[in-house]
């Protein structure tokens, strides 16, 4: 009995060790599993409100939901300088740690999606990429006044400033429509690296410190880590559609023909009906009305088609 005490209070002392090594390790699993997810999503097609709402409710979603980061893949020629704005804003006053990649090889972070991608707290190409060209133009032509050039400039100045970008090409891309490829754009600081597969942006990108709103810091662990997508809802692509600058010029156009021709040849008002549902479709995508007023202006249209059934034969 002596001889087997000692021996049975070591065993009792390792498998006290050993348990309490594996309840600790089955605390930090979970939390580990937890921190290491990132929102992925996508931004491709013309710069658009509706792409705006888009970016801006799956960094809700990140932020809600306590994701590493969000991953935005984007593809775009451009579009609308305010819902650009929009974008960067959110981008820049994000909580979480944004990411956009300019993907897959072929695709483009031209015009707006230039300063989009200069927003973010990590910026990437894909090789076979390029990014800039980003000097205002009309949507229906013509020629831009200075002191548009000069405040999209300075514009684009201020936001490479915020991660500590390139401003001379912010200048030579707003001012002369400079252009670059990928490697041309991590050699001159204008994005922070390249990456041809999600699996390679996620392992460069683990253990990199960025910078967020009020000072903050963050340190990326996005090695191995659980991508969940957030896509956009059919209504969202089908708005995003319309919401094309070139749509909404072309619905513009025929809305104003509609409500001529009902003018110059009055009959039950169904040119007029379609005009004005033209135009306001139009001022939406131009993000002259938000949706909401939008909506209400269409209720408002369908009200008074339905009482005016009530007296036309």
């Amino acid at each position: 009995m002596r001889l087997d005490a000692p021996m049975g209070r070591y065993r009792l002392r390792v498998l006290v060790a050993v348990s309490a090594s594996m309840l600790v390790l089955l605390l930090a699993i979970p939390a580990r599993a937890q921190d290491a997810t990132v929102l992925a999503t996508e931004a491709t097609g013309p710069v658009t409100p509706v792409m705006a709402d888009h970016l801006r409710d799956a960094l809700d979603r990140a932020q809600r939901d306590a994701h590493a980061a969000l991953l935005v893949r984007l593809d775009t020629p451009g579009g609308l300088v305010t819902s650009m704005r929009t974008i960067v804003q959110t981008f820049l006053n994000a909580a979480v740690p944004v990411v956009v990649w300019v993907a897959p090889s072929g695709a483009g972070a031209a015009s707006a999606g230039y300063l989009i991608t200069s927003a973010a707290h990590v910026a990437v190409m894909a090789p076979g990429t390029n990014i800039g060209a980003a000097t205002p133009i009309q949507l229906e032509g013509g020629e831009v006044l200075d002191k548009v050039v000069n405040d999209a400039a300075s514009y684009a100045r201020a936001v490479a400033e915020v991660h500590g970008r390139d401003v001379e090409f912010a200048e030579e891309a707003t001012r002369e429509g400079a252009s670059l490829a990928a490697d041309e754009a991590v050699d001159r600081g204008v994005v922070d690296l390249v990456a041809g597969t999600r699996t390679q942006l996620l392992e460069a990108l683990d253990g990199r410190e960025v910078r967020l709103a009020a000072g903050r810091h963050a340190t990326l662990q996005t090695a191995g880590a659980t991508v969940v997508a957030y896509d956009a809802s059919w209504v969202r692509r089908l708005l995003q559609r319309l919401a094309d600058p070139e749509i909404a010029f072309l619905l513009l156009s025929i809305g104003t023909l509609a409500l001529v021709y009902e003018l110059a040849q009055p009959g039950v008002g169904a040119g007029a009906a379609v005009g004005v549902i033209l135009i306001l479709l139009a001022l939406y995508a131009l993000s002259v009305l938000p949706v909401s007023a939008t909506g209400l202006a269409l209720l408002a249209l369908a009200v008074a088609l339905f009482v005016g059934e009530l007296f036309v034969p």
